[in-house]
């Protein structure tokens, strides 16, 4: 990375499954230090606390949080967001995968495709429910343990909000 943009900053950020020791591959800001210029968490560059021109990923939630934040995403992998029009990609990534703006992006990854589980009663439910428990914690309303990474559902509502209607279709990832 550092002989492709030799003037810029490098920022280290952990992959979250890795950064909880559920998965290999994690580093301590000590041992980033020695090919990054820095090490940062998804979270404050996501919340532009932290002034980044793009991000740089090989497949990772660090690239998809990146284009819901706006921020221009490079993919030196081929991850499920890849092909689609949205990052630039270093990596082919092969034909068919359909075009998709980036409400269509988060609607059916976060909303229409993948599974949701309920906290309290650890059975599936629907992404309505998750962000309605949410909403009704944040107001009070409800406490409960949440399971990790509800950042990305309370994304997804803001998001959703934006639709209306429309994330109700069905998106085909093909």
């Amino acid at each position: 990375m550092r002989e492709a943009f030799p003037d810029a900053r490098l920022l280290y950020v952990d992959h979250p499954d890795c950064a909880a020791r559920a998965a290999p591959g994690w580093l301590t800001p000590e041992m980033a230090d020695a090919w990054a210029d820095g090490f940062e968490t998804l979270e404050r560059i996501v919340a532009g606390k932290v002034a980044v021109d793009g991000v740089h990923t090989v497949g990772s939630d660090a690239g998809l949080a990146a284009l819901m934040a706006g921020l221009p995403v490079t993919c030196w992998g081929t991850p499920f967001y890849a092909g689609r029009g949205l990052t630039t990609d270093r990596a082919p990534v092969g034909d068919g995968r359909r075009r998709l703006t980036i409400e269509e992006l988060v609607a059916g990854t976060l909303i229409v495709a993948s599974t949701h589980i309920d906290a309290r009663t650890g059975i599936p439910c629907s992404a309505e429910d998750v962000a309605n428990r949410i909403l009704a914690e944040r107001e009070g309303r409800l406490t409960l343990r949440l399971l990790p990474r509800t950042a990305w559902y309370a994304t997804a509502l803001a998001v959703a909000k934006r639709l209306g209607a429309r994330i109700r279709q069905f998106v085909s990832f093909s």
